[in-house]
């Protein structure tokens, strides 16, 4: 009985490239929403609905937890879900700094700090994703480069389809790096 090691490869390859995949798009939240991750804030909808709570932030949407449950005649609701999808139907979240606990309002000033007087580090970062939100398809082509250079010395071991699934995932993984860009909120 002969082994097709290309076969194995390939499929070990694909396995691999789909769980991190799978790992990285579970781990993207919204990174304007994660500032207001656990403080209580207000939601104002497009259609002029309102929601408030405490927000906790996850990559498929938002809940707001409400400090009291509101009860009427047909249920009682202790929180509000907010959906990625309906993310573009927001007209503004208010995060009122009377309102906030001491503890709130010293982590909300180091946030502030953070923002406006970056480190070294946070600095960096930032234009280390910058650029890589800037240059992803010239990164793809380098990506797309050496998939075929480790193609020449793996042989008989990388298949034209291990290859497309390396180049997109190469592409899927500048993309991660550098979706978060946003000259305006630069």
């Amino acid at each position: 009985m002969v082994v097709d090691w290309s076969l194995i490869i390939t499929l070990g390859v694909i396995f691999f490239i789909t769980l991190l995949g799978a790992w990285l798009r579970s781990r993207r939240k919204d990174e304007c929403l994660t500032a207001f991750e656990g403080y209580h804030v207000t939601l104002e909808r497009v259609d002029g609905r309102i929601a408030w709570g405490i927000i906790h932030v996850e990559p498929t949407g938002a809940e707001f937890l409400y400090r009291h449950a509101v009860q009427d005649e047909n249920h009682v609701e202790a929180s509000y879900i907010l959906y990625q999808s309906e993310y573009e139907n927001i007209q503004a979240i208010y995060r009122f700094a009377d309102d906030l606990d001491e503890a709130n309002r010293v982590r909300r000033t180091k946030q502030i700090k953070q923002w406006f007087n970056p480190g070294p580090l946070r600095l960096f970062m930032r234009k280390t994703r910058n650029f890589l939100s800037t240059a992803s398809d010239s990164l793809n082509e380098v990506i797309g480069i050496l998939v075929g250079r480790a193609r020449k010395p793996a042989g008989q071991l990388m298949t034209d389809t291990s290859e497309s699934y390396l180049k997109r995932f190469g592409g899927d993984l500048i993309g991660h790096a550098g979706h978060r860009h946003d000259p305006l909120l630069e």
